[in-house]
């Protein structure tokens, strides 16, 4: 993988951490109503255009990545 696209990635999982850490510090296990609010926030935003989903990342900026042009094994 490519060292820009492996810092892209790394910086969203940051982003993605620091949401939890802010919705349930210091815990390991999530409430259903906590789960359902992360849910709830990353659809608002994803329909607010602030966040795209990952096959639409890759489409976009890495095609040779994207699900399409992947194989199973």
């Amino acid at each position: 993988m490519a060292p820009q696209l492996e810092k892209k990635i790394l910086n969203k999982l940051n982003r993605i951490e620091d949401l939890l850490v802010q919705i349930v510090p210091q815990r390991t296990e999530l409430t259903e109503e906590e789960v359902l609010k992360i849910i709830k926030e990353g659809d608002k935003e994803l329909r607010e255009g602030k966040t795209e989903n990952l096959e639409s990342f890759l489409e976009r900026e890495y095609p040779q990545y994207a699900s399409k042009h992947r194989t199973i094994r």
